[in-house]
């Protein structure tokens, strides 16, 4: 068991490269004006009609320059018209950036904690400062230093699992939509490379050859339509669901654990018993957190599940040439297509199936693998997600082998996950062998 306090600062610091890096040049030389108030002040144009223009501004405003501003106008948009989905899908998408305003300065007291930690927050400083000024490094660089403890730090996670929630839900709740939205002057090399990318060249004999390109009148844009919807709401689901499962329990204490056994010189490092027993002396560590992800799993679960059906249905849509390849949904965002090959979807759906069975309460098959080889058992994973252990001491007391194993916990269901109540049997073989 390791506790280091720099990896906690290079968690909360990790999104920032969402909006700390560089965005291509363009040579295009476009320079555009976008005037938002001119826009609201028109009293020739419908609340409706404001909404769409300034969803259109905001759109134009997505860069690594312009986000911050095009989160503010897309607030603008959605102040004439709560149901416009352009504006609705930019705030949606630019959660997870917004959510990192301020956070290199707002890690900054953890920084001082530990010397470790505050050469590895000297260090990003120093790349930081290195960069051009910027709308990014601005956004990073400009808050208070509020993160102070792990109470902070979860809070913050939180934050970040929320905002790939509102992704998530935008994507479940409009799956009807069909959301055009036009290349910026920075994106536009990479829809024209995409747009050339499409054309064929046929050869017909006796050097008559004919190239075949699609249309160019709406090379500049990409439609989202509900085949991109699903993708986006399982990769957000995903990220929504990895950073709750890791945020489900209190750390409160571990840093002044972290600190108390900073590696010194000719000392020997704490082993896990040590640890684990050091960590639990707080009573508000392992406990459960509301918003924990074991919670989430149920829904999250059956969400893909429905949205991989539908995509298996609908194969001559979204992957007509039978394979991923460019001309299968020429414009969309996911261009390439939305592939599930015919020859594997038996034994997808067979576990899915299986998923289904395990989230409704059924017994799972499992191998546990010990250091005297594997075993097999069955566990019960709804147990856990319908009732999460609420204080991980509920399954002690523990005990340790020689090597620093455990050998046996007092709960030997772990809370109904192993119905058998065999987990101690697993444990007890592990144990036999030291690595």
């Amino acid at each position: 068991m390791s506790l280091r306090l720099s990896a906690i600062i290079t968690l909360v610091m990790t999104a920032t490269t969402l909006v700390g890096c560089s965005p291509q040049s363009s040579n295009s030389g476009l320079n555009t004006s976008i005037n938002a108030g001119l826009v609201l002040s028109d009293a020739s144009l419908t609340p409706q009609q404001k909404a769409q223009k300034l969803a259109d501004a905001s759109e134009q405003l997505l860069s690594a320059q312009g986000f911050d501003y095009a989160n503010d106008v897309a607030d603008l948009a959605l102040s004439q018209d709560t149901s416009n989905e352009k504006a609705q899908f930019i705030k949606a998408v630019l959660a997870p950036i917004m959510v990192q305003r301020g956070i290199v300065a707002r890690v900054a007291p953890l920084a001082d904690l530990d010397a470790k930690a505050g050469d590895s927050y000297a260090d990003a400083l120093a790349k930081i400062d290195e960069q051009p000024d910027s709308t990014a490094k601005t956004f990073i660089t400009d808050g208070q230093p509020d993160i102070r403890s792990e109470a902070d730090v979860q809070a913050h996670l939180d934050a970040m699992a929320d905002a790939f929630g509102k992704i998530r839900e935008f994507a479940k709740f409009n799956k009807n939509a069909e959301i055009v939205m036009l290349g910026t002057d920075i994106e536009v090399p990479a829809l024209v490379a995409r747009q050339q990318a499409l054309c064929t060249v046929q050869y017909f004999g006796n050097y008559d050859y004919k190239v075949n390109c699609p249309s160019q009148v709406k090379m500049l844009q990409t439609t989202i339509d509900r085949g991109d919807l699903e993708v986006i709401q399982q990769y957000a689901a995903g990220m929504e669901l990895y950073l709750s499962l890791y945020n489900s329990y209190d750390l409160t204490g571990s840093i002044k654990v972290a600190q108390d056994n900073a590696t010194k010189k000719g000392q020997p490092a704490p082993s896990a018993k040590e640890l684990l027993d050091q960590l639990m002396a707080n009573p508000k560590f392992a406990t459960i957190r509301a918003g924990n992800g074991l919670a989430k799993i149920k829904a999250l679960g059956t969400d893909a599940i429905t949205g991989l059906r539908w995509v298996m249905s609908n194969q001559s849509k979204l992957c007509p040439m039978g394979a991923e390849d460019r001309h299968n949904r020429i414009g969309a965002l996911v261009n390439n297509g939305i592939c599930v090959p015919s020859n594997q979807q038996s034994g997808i759906n067979s576990t899915v199936r299986k998923v289904e069975a395990a989230l409704a309460g059924s017994l799972v098959p499992t191998t546990m693998e010990t250091s005297a080889g594997p075993v097999q058992t069955v566990i019960k994973p709804a147990a856990l997600l319908d009732k999460p252990i609420a204080d991980l001491r509920s399954i002690e007391p523990l005990t340790w082998s020689p090597c620093g194993k455990i050998s046996s916990i007092g709960d030997a269901t772990v809370g109904g996950l192993f119905p058998r109540s065999d987990v101690n049997a697993y444990l007890q073989l592990d144990a036999q062998k030291c690595h």
